[in-house]
């Protein structure tokens, strides 16, 4: 059992570290942010189908059901950053389209 507690460990400290960095995903962090949510994201799907393959997923969960919520937590924030990400893309895309009426307006008037 020494080796799941190994990289449940490693599982635990992958979940730390994606959640400390959605914590600091912002618009003017985004594109030095995201790349290292993925590179965790990858890393945590390797270790947990590891474990899965080797344990499988009655011993996973017996042995550390934490982990089980602090994935949902972290999937909570995901949601919750997707729903900002789509709000502001939403009124720029109002916005956006705003700004082309008016100039579509003013090159109208023109003529």
């Amino acid at each position: 059992m020494e080796k799941i507690e190994i990289k449940t460990e490693k599982i635990k400290k992958l979940l730390d570290g994606l959640s400390y960095n959605l914590d600091r995903l912002s618009f003017e962090t985004f594109d030095s942010t995201f790349p290292v949510i993925a590179r965790n994201m990858r890393d945590l799907h390797k270790e947990k189908n590891e474990i899965l393959s080797e344990f499988g997923q009655e011993v996973f969960f017996k042995y550390s059901p934490e982990l089980l919520n602090r994935a949902k937590q972290i999937e909570e924030k995901f949601d919750s950053i997707v729903r900002i990400f789509s709000n502001e893309e939403k009124r720029l895309e109002k916005e956006l389209s705003g700004v082309i009426s008016r100039k579509k307006i003013t090159n109208y008037l023109r003529y």
